[in-house]
């Protein structure tokens, strides 16, 4: 059996970020016929000021600012 070296799972995944991104929005002007517009949450800090390298890096940042 050999030893693999342990991947350090410090980065999220892509689903985690996609699943972090959808829950910030809210649905707005609710409809009978189930459609709603969606809106960004005013969630303040860190979303409105994320910082990275791309926009990848600015939500993992805001992801961690979160925690």
């Amino acid at each position: 059996m050999k030893n693999y070296p342990m991947k350090k799972m410090t980065e999220p995944t892509d689903t985690e970020i996609l699943e972090f991104l959808l829950n910030q929005f809210k649905p707005h002007s609710l409809k009978m016929n189930g459609e709603s517009d969606w809106v960004f949450i005013n969630t303040g800090f860190p979303m409105n000021r994320a910082k990275g390298k791309s926009a990848r890096d600015a939500v993992i940042s805001a992801m961690e600012a979160r925690k």
